[in-house]
């Protein structure tokens, strides 16, 4: 990208951001639109559910030979097998290459001279301490301490760190640059044993004691000859599986090159993978989604062409080969008679669960009779298992999501006349929401959260206003074509 191309993207990029801040900061909402979207957000309904289970209308579904034929045509996209490959493979990985590393001691001796560093343990000392709010609560600690008093006791008695307080007082074995400065200089310049104080940090007034010092060391090369050796392997054989990988990847790019020979040569270990399909893949290869589009790209597919080498994860490669292609194929009605048969049912069942649904919620909105005795004889003309009536708001989890949006879809109740709408379920059941009364509460939450959802509605405004101008703008703009470019 060139300078110009990336000021005029910059430039706008922050005349949209300018303009949409803008349209947004300069929304508001008057005192009666927030009054009425607190109504509207904290409107609870009384709601009654009648489940219509599927299998009560799977059971009555027939399954004619014609019309399983019909169906099957008319679905058949969904039960085609799919493209899929006969397909060769060769892989190599890092554990298989450790083998070839060979490691001397010799070696493992100049690696730790020349990194004896990184095994210098530092000064590490084991503190205890009691933190007081101020001078004179730490000195009194401190007269406490000298008449007798347990340190530790005192320290899970009157210590403000409670984290440690629990402990009394230990801080476990540190380093100096594990306490903030007058701390480590007052901890670091004690001997074992000794009790100082008060000790002014950031944090408070400290009463320290030392339980115990470890001397800086370094470790012995006998103590990490076997982590070194390990990991002088572990970079050898990446070295080694690194070189490998691109000697195969540039053997590929000339004309000419054997699957057998790059096998032989490079060590790698081959197998085939009988049904490789485009969709899920197929073991030991997996379903890695540059791996599927490798093997069913133009290359490996049609020109038959040794594809890869492609990463597995980080220690392992492969190349493949498409042995045989196999496109996608409808089964016969036969094969799948079993699985269309369930599906054409479930199908049917839903439909007819939706259509019962559907018509006794209209019944319950044009019944003429008003009242809680009328809905009830109307329920019960109908039918139907209704659950007893209770209260809900917006955010009830006793309700699924899908009916607590169409419970609070409706419209509301008019002159106690109930109203119902029919609504299906993931599982192909169907249900029918009613909604016999509705009724208004105050504002959930405190002065802070009730300011926060205002803050919350506005945003929402601005954010409405926005895509209404844009709308508008796509609706009255002049867009010109490049079919050339096209």
């Amino acid at each position: 990208m060139s300078v110009d191309k990336f000021r005029a993207d910059v430039r706008r990029t922050l005349t949209t951001e300018e303009l949409t801040k803008t349209m947004q900061l300069g929304e508001f909402l008057t005192p009666a639109e927030v009054a009425r979207r607190f109504a509207l957000e904290d409107e609870q309904r009384e709601v009654r559910i009648a489940n219509l289970p599927l299998a009560r209308y799977t059971a009555a579904v027939a399954t004619e030979p014609a019309a399983l034929e019909k169906w099957y045509a008319e679905h058949s996209a969904e039960f085609m097998t799919p493209e899929s490959v006969k397909l060769q493979y060769a892989e190599l990985t890092l554990p298989a290459v450790s083998p070839l590393v060979a490691v001397s001691a010799a070696d493992v001796q100049d690696a730790y001279a020349k990194n004896k560093n990184r095994y210098n343990s530092p000064e590490r000392r084991r503190a205890r301490h009691i933190l007081l709010a101020d001078e004179k609560a730490a000195k009194d600690v401190i007269a406490r301490l000298g008449k007798g008093e347990d340190f530790a006791t005192l320290a899970k008695q009157v210590s403000k760190d409670a984290g440690s307080a629990a402990q009394g007082g230990d801080l476990g074995w540190s380093e100096r640059n594990a306490f903030v400065g007058p701390f480590a200089d007052a901890v670091f310049a004690m001997k074992e044993g000794e009790l100082r104080g008060p000790v002014k940090t950031e944090f408070g007034y400290h009463v320290v004691k030392l339980d115990g010092i470890e001397a800086a060391r370094t470790k012995a090369f006998e103590e990490v000859r076997a982590e070194l050796e390990t990991e002088l392997r572990r970079d050898r054989a990446a070295d080694i599986f690194g070189e490998r990988e691109e000697k195969i990847a540039r053997r590929l790019e000339q004309p000419g090159a054997e699957f057998d020979a790059l096998v032989k040569d490079n060590g790698l270990t081959a197998g085939v993978v009988a049904d490789f399909t485009k969709t899920t893949g197929g073991e030991p290869l997996g379903s890695n989604p540059e791996l599927l589009a490798l093997v069913f790209g133009d290359a490996a597919l049609n020109q038959r062409k040794i594809a890869g080498p492609i990463a597995l994860g980080e220690e392992r490669f492969v190349i493949v080969r498409v042995l045989e292609h196999r496109k996608p194929t409808l089964p016969s009605l036969d094969t799948v008679r079993a699985q269309v048969v369930e599906r054409y049912r479930r199908d049917r069942g839903a439909a007819a669960a939706q259509a019962a649904a559907e018509a006794a919620a209209g019944k319950i909105n044009t019944a003429k009779a008003q009242g809680n005795a009328a809905l009830e004889q109307t329920i019960a003309g109908l039918g139907l298992a209704v659950d007893a009536p209770r209260f809900v708001d917006r955010r009830d989890p006793a309700l699924s999501a899908a009916l607590r949006q169409v419970a609070f879809k409706v419209e509301r109740p008019k002159n106690g006349m109930a109203r119902a709408a029919a609504v299906t379920l993931p599982d192909g059941s169907a249900s029918v929401v009613i909604v016999s009364a509705t009724r208004a509460t105050a504002p959930a939450g405190d002065d802070a959260q009730r300011s926060l959802r205002v803050r919350q509605f506005q945003q929402a405004s601005g954010q409405s206003a926005t895509v209404a101008y844009v709308e508008e703008m796509r609706r009255t703009a002049s867009v010109e074509k490049n079919k050339q470019a096209l």
